[in-house]
């Protein structure tokens, strides 16, 4: 598990940019739409949503990465970016989600489990990509000043605790005593 870790560490922080279609709808309504609702007694949860434009790329970036077209996914994801021109960064993340790759099984498929929004500018959402023996947690931001969303950096890790807000528990903790 020593390379997984490594591995989480080595893929955290590269940016990625993409630009978005035109044809957006209303900040306040696409927002409104993309955050997250939270199952309340009796109902059922509903599933996170972005943008439909942010839906479209990503599902073809994943559905690159099943089919083992890395180097395709990266270029359609950062097609048209100003980061696309840092080629030692971008090659460096798809070595490694090639190792990845390797490691915990082809992508099967994918599914967005978190959108959460800062502001009127600001986007965040988290896939989960469902690989042969292993999930990864991918995280990508958007920004949007005018215009379309456009992304400006992807996180890709194992880290599945943090999916589920676990904390570790305290060190100096007293152990529970029996009754």
């Amino acid at each position: 598990m020593k390379f997984l870790r490594l591995f989480s560490l080595l893929l955290a922080g590269l940016p990625i940019c993409r630009a978005q279609q035109p044809g957006q709808k209303n900040a306040l309504v696409q927002l409104r739409e993309s955050v997250p609702l939270m199952a309340s007694e009796g109902n059922s949860a509903v599933r996170p949503q972005v943008d439909e434009a942010i839906a479209k790329s990503l599902n073809t970036f994943f559905e690159l990465l099943a089919k083992n077209q890395i180097d395709k996914a990266y270029e359609h994801l950062i097609l048209g970016t100003k980061i696309a021109e840092q080629t030692k960064d971008v090659a460096t993340l798809r070595s490694k989600t090639q190792q990845a790759i390797q490691v915990f099984g082809e992508v099967r498929g994918h599914e967005l489990i978190g959108v959460k929004s800062v502001g009127t500018h600001l986007l965040a959402a988290t896939y989960l990509s469902v690989g042969r023996d292993f999930p990864l947690r991918w995280r990508f931001y958007f920004y949007r000043a005018d215009g379309p969303w456009k992304l400006v950096d992807i996180r890709v890790d194992d880290r599945l605790m943090d999916m589920f807000d676990e904390r570790a528990p305290m060190k100096n903790a007293e152990p529970a005593s029996e009754k």
